[in-house]
């Protein structure tokens, strides 16, 4: 089972709420301790989230807090460098393995490290790599810590 998930799209009133809360208290039914996060200017939703899990949900909202209050946060999380260069080396985005694992979809697949061949210009390469880097949870206690959860 997946340890997180992103619910997302492309526009307002898609039925991102729906989803969401319908997987939360399925997961609480379940018997698993939920929590959930909300970005955006919403304070209803937030509320929602609580009732289906029976748990706090903590919102960063961009509207409300300014960008040094939200930049102060990310500071503090060293391991959430926004820059691009950052994220492109925190999951290796150069790695040639995104066909691979695009092919197959990602959520919930466990991070690992395997040995690939990779055969370009007739030439042949073995290397490790890792996959789903983005799928790991090591920087979960520094967002809880953050946000006082």
């Amino acid at each position: 089972m997946a340890k997180a998930i992103v619910v997302a799209a492309p526009a307002s009133g898609s039925g991102k709420t729906l989803v969401t809360l319908g997987l939360l208290r399925a997961l609480r039914n379940r018997g698993l301790k939920v929590s959930s996060a909300k970005i955006g200017p919403d304070y209803i939703d937030p509320r929602f989230h609580e009732a289906a899990t029976g748990r706090p949900c903590f919102n960063l909202d961009p509207w409300a807090m300014n960008d040094g209050q939200i930049a102060k946060k990310i500071a503090a999380l060293p391991e959430f460098d926004m820059r691009p260069y950052f994220i492109e080396k925190r999951f290796a985005l150069r790695t040639p393995i995104y066909s691979e694992t695009a092919s197959y979809g990602h959520m919930g697949r466990e991070s690992k490290v395997v040995t690939k061949t990779f055969k370009s210009a007739g030439k042949e390469k073995t290397v490790k790599v890792k996959l789903f880097p983005w799928e790991e949870l090591n920087a979960l206690a520094v967002v809880k810590k953050a946000f006082k959860l």
